[in-house]
């Protein structure tokens, strides 16, 4: 965790300067300076210049326009026209006078030797700053070589007005020949004589024509040192900065170096606009200048927040985020618990997006996936936001719906293999096309443990395939795990088939054990079986599988089901693939997909974000109970990138989507012929009763055997009722267990008027209400809440308070 936070505060280059302030001498902000023109904000637009450059209308004139050589539009359209923006302003300004503050004045002074414009830049900067300031010049008139380059109304126009409030001394007529004499009078000195003026050899060491700190309480700058007006007067304003560092602190430090921005742009989405032409004197009016400001790009490295949707609905930077989680995860309270990030943290969906666009690959999902551990590790995590998600990955890993199955010998034997499958496979499975991995070849260990998981079926090859469905695809449609699987036997006969879960709630919730618990259990089959490919039925147990156990080898199901000539139902009209977040990584199987649709007659509508920056569809993290209303903001986001409908190959995405009203088939819809675009999504309750029947129908398929029923009640609940408990991740079995517990307890009231009884029962940290009746053999259930919370009752006997344990 330190390591990436170290990376976003030292890398991340949300604070760059855009090129254009990076070339420009006085630094204007001109991420903030354009879009107040742009808005007519012509009064405020001016203050910021004028604070900027110190003499608006001087260096409107003069400007040498370097930021024009830096302009991403440069290459595009033509680079925008600052200057005559700039001049624009100035023009329309309805208030020129500078404002007035009223600060005490410094008891120390500065002497300034030359009045020309970086002179009085200097002594203006400080003279704001209320510094005694004295400007000594050798001629009789102030402005040095701007007599030469534009009319004085202009200039000493513009220097009477930005010093109409400020204070200083100025003596003209006075050569200052003798620095040692001055500096015994003065705190600080600032030598600006102009070009070709006396430097008393302080601008012999002067390094990059920038202002330098050039003896003790001595700087030296402006035009002496060769550069340009616009420089000059920027040279005056930063020694007025270097003066006054000098005067509180004693320390002779030089400007910091000007070096080029690491601002790094992506410019390929940029419309063209063609340069506004001003249509009066070469000049801009102010709608000229409006649009001509609304070109500019504003650049800044914000690439991370305008792909990122968490980033782009909080509005924070990596570096915001980054502090907020520091000061959640080490809190300055007294507890030690902090809470200004808990929901922020568990509203990433880590799908890794922020990396693969980033230029300096600051990935801030794994900085939250570290922030949820170390919460999770002080016991400081809402446990409300993740309790849901790891109670159906335990469920998923139960008894009653996880399986493991290992084909015989006899069913994988070479005889029985389609002898089609070799050619095609051999490429794709580097070239193991000679038969099962043997008895011989299987690790010692593997004998034991396997006939435990296949009742003594140990005498045939260890599988060289594994079918890894994961939990969430069965649970969406039981069929997309036995179709499946027996389309997989069929063209490779020697596949296992282990149905589980891959442990992403647990990484996602921040707990390791669980997680590396699981991850160890994946490991030891998959060396069980002699280290298979395994086939991949769900792109986020494939992301998962290869962070966490990168030894494993595998792919998609849809990659293998293309290789071996299986084909799509024959389709056509446009629709969309969406790719998943987690097959940002695989290419080869975001292509394969692909062939596979265009192959089957359809046109392919691309999204704007897909492929290797691919979005999440909100399943990610598992957000909605963190962050409701941003999870329903993401899938309206999702769904409406394009009118027509979509095709994916993740079913967490497929039923998101559907849910949402989104017509929507999974590559196995089309492949399998198992369901319209109007497919609806099952209910939570009804993804439990579908990893049930995975595992029934696998085990009468493949070993004749039934699965042992359970003592359930029945329940009878109405299409309304069945729709609020899934929107609030109600299960129907949390509701038998509280009925079960009021009947077995008599812990129930009852309502006289209509007979029902109400009655509560914790569940885990949550405490689940029912409303019901008894009906024939079941219950009749009119309404069910929960509070996430215990409740806690107090009795009063004979004076003392007895607590009632619930």
């Amino acid at each position: 965790m330190d390591e990436m936070k170290s990376r976003i505060r030292n890398c991340c280059l949300e604070k760059e300067a855009a090129p254009c302030i990076s070339a420009c001498p006085f630094s204007l902000d001109i991420r903030e300076f354009v879009p107040r023109v742009e808005r007519g904000a012509f009064n405020l637009a001016y203050r910021l210049y004028a604070n900027a450059v110190a003499f608006p209308r001087i260096v409107a004139e003069i400007c040498d326009e370097r930021c024009r050589l830096d302009c991403p539009r440069s290459g595009i359209d033509g680079a925008v026209n600052l200057k005559l923006i700039e001049r624009a302003v100035v023009a329309g300004m309805v208030r020129r006078e500078p404002n007035s503050y009223n600060m005490p004045a410094k008891d120390r002074n500065i002497a300034i030797v030359g009045g020309g414009i970086s002179a009085l830049a200097c002594a203006l900067r400080l003279s704001n700053r209320k510094y005694a300031v004295t400007v000594f010049e050798k001629g009789g008139r102030i402005g040095g070589h701007l007599w030469d380059i534009m009319p004085p109304e202009i200039f000493l126009k513009d220097i009477e007005e930005q010093f109409s409030k400020e204070k200083y001394s100025l003596i003209l007529n006075t050569e200052v020949r003798d620095l040692e004499n001055i500096r015994k009078k003065y705190d600080a000195v600032y030598v600006a004589t102009g070009k070709g003026g006396g430097s008393f050899d302080l601008s012999e060491e002067a390094a990059a024509g920038d202002v330098m700190a050039a003896a003790e309480g001595l700087f030296v700058g402006g035009s002496i040192l060769g550069v340009s007006s616009a420089e000059a007067i920027a040279h005056g304003l930063r020694a007025a900065s270097l003066i006054e560092g000098y005067i509180k602190t004693g320390n002779m430090k030089g400007p910091e170096p000007r070096i080029p921005t690491k601002i790094k742009l992506e410019l390929k989405d940029v419309t063209v606009v063609v340069p506004v032409s001003p249509s009066v004197d070469g000049s801009y009016t102010e709608d000229e200048a409006r649009r001509e400001a609304a070109r500019c790009l504003k650049c800044r490295c914000d690439v991370c927040v305008r792909s990122c949707d968490m980033m782009a609905y909080f509005q924070k930077f990596p570096k915001l985020i980054e502090e907020e989680v520091h000061i959640t995860v080490n809190p300055g309270t007294l507890d030690g618990n902090g809470t200004v990030a808990t929901r922020l943290i568990s509203t990433c969906n880590q799908c890794g997006l922020c990396g693969k666009v980033c230029p300096e690959q600051i990935d801030v999902g794994k900085f939250m996936r570290e922030s949820h551990r170390a919460m999770r590790e002080k016991n400081a995590m809402p446990w409300a936001f993740h309790e849901f998600w790891l109670n159906d990955m335990a469920f998923s890993r139960s008894e009653r719906a996880s399986f493991f199955y290992v084909p015989s010998g006899e069913e994988s034997s070479r005889e029985n293999r389609p002898t089609s499958a070799s050619a095609d496979i051999k490429d794709f499975y580097r070239g193991q096309t000679d038969g099962c991995v043997c008895r011989e070849s299987r690790p010692p260990s593997a004998s034991a443990d396997i006939k435990d998981f296949h009742r003594g079926q140990t005498d045939g090859c260890v599988c060289r395939y594994l079918f890894f469905p994961g939990c969430q695809m069965g649970a969406s449609d039981p069929r997309y795990v036995t179709e499946t699987y027996r389309l997989l036997r069929k063209h490779l006969p020697d596949t296992a088939i282990f149905v589980t879960c891959c442990g992403a709630p647990a990484l996602w919730s921040g707990d390791d054990n669980i997680y590396d618990g699981i991850c160890r259990e994946i490991e030891e089959k998959w060396r069980q079986l002699g280290m298979p490919d395994i086939i991949f039925g769900c792109p986020t147990c494939r992301e998962m599988i290869r962070e966490a156990l990168p030894q494993i080898k595998g792919t998609m199901v849809s990659d293998v089901l293309y290789e071996l000539g299986v084909k799509t139902a024959a389709g056509g009209g446009e629709i969309s693939l969406f790719d998943p977040c987690s097959a940002r990584n695989y290419p080869e199987t975001r292509q394969r997909v692909r062939m596979m649709l265009t192959e089957a007659g359809y046109l392919l509508k691309p999204l704007e974000y897909e492929g290797e920056r691919a979005k999440c569809c909100s399943w990610g993290g598992q957000i909605s109970i963190a962050n409701p209303p941003y999870a329903r903001w993401l899938i309206d986001k999702r769904i409406s990138e394009k009118p027509v409908p979509y095709v994916v190959y993740c079913t967490n995405c497929r039923d998101i989507f559907a849910e949402a009203g989104k017509p929507v088939l999974h590559i196995l819809d089309l492949i399998l012929g198992l369901g319209g675009w109007d497919k609806r999504p099952p209910t939570y309750s009804k993804r439990r009763r579908n990893r049930e029947l995975v595992k029934e129908s696998l085990m009468k398929e493949l070993l004749n055997e039934e699965m042992p029923p359970e003592k359930d009640i029945t329940l009878l609940i109405s299409q309304e009722l069945e729709a609020k408990l899934h929107r609030e991740k109600i299960l129907e079995d949390d509701l038998a267990a509280v009925i079960s517990f009021c009947e077995q307890t008599g812990r129930k009231l009852s309502n006289p008027k209509n007979g029902h009884f109400t009655g509560y029962h914790e569940i885990g940290h949550m405490t689940c209400w029912v409303e019901y009746h008894p009906e024939g053999d079941g219950y009749r259930v009119y309404n069910a809440y929960s509070h996430r919370m215990k409740i806690e009752l107090e009795e009063v006997w004979h004076g003392r308070k007895q607590k009632l344990d619930l």
